[in-house]
């Protein structure tokens, strides 16, 4: 009995004391999840571009690079040819496609702890990043 009332009183003040506290909830918003898409994109492509400044690109990375363009301009709405001109790029070296998902990682997991997205929206896209670079990793264990 004692813990069905303590169950029973608790439960039904939550709800009040968290619009109190006025926590927000955290659902997912497709513009959420599309700015933090942009987000990593845009470090992705900055982390790129730092790259070849240092060290000399091969024609392979800046179309790698194209092709982030591509994703950020799909992302933001252009023109269909622009958005599938991105599935054409070819794939550039291991090293700097590493660096390029480290970028996008530490501006995923930057944008969670700031709370501009939530812990269900970054595991979600850190999943959906991880897939997209899977192949960085599938080499190193053959």
């Amino acid at each position: 009995m004692t813990i069905a009332v303590t169950l029973i009183g608790q439960g039904s003040t939550l709800a009040p004391l968290i619009r109190w506290l006025r926590i927000p909830s955290e659902p997912t918003t497709e513009a959420e999840t599309q700015a933090a898409r942009e987000a990593m994109l845009t470090a992705g492509i900055a982390r790129l571009d730092e790259f070849c400044n240092a060290v000399s690109c091969p024609v392979a990375v800046h179309r790698y690079r194209d092709v982030m363009v591509d994703q950020l301009a799909e992302l933001r709405e252009l023109e269909e040819s622009a958005r599938t001109h991105a599935a054409r790029r070819l794939a550039v070296s291991r090293e700097v496609r590493r660096a390029v998902w480290q970028a996008e990682s530490a501006e995923l997991l930057r944008l969670r702890d700031l709370g501009k997205i939530n812990d269900a929206d970054h595991q979600s896209l850190q999943l959906e990043l991880d897939r997209e670079h899977v192949d960085l990793y599938a080499a190193d264990e053959t």
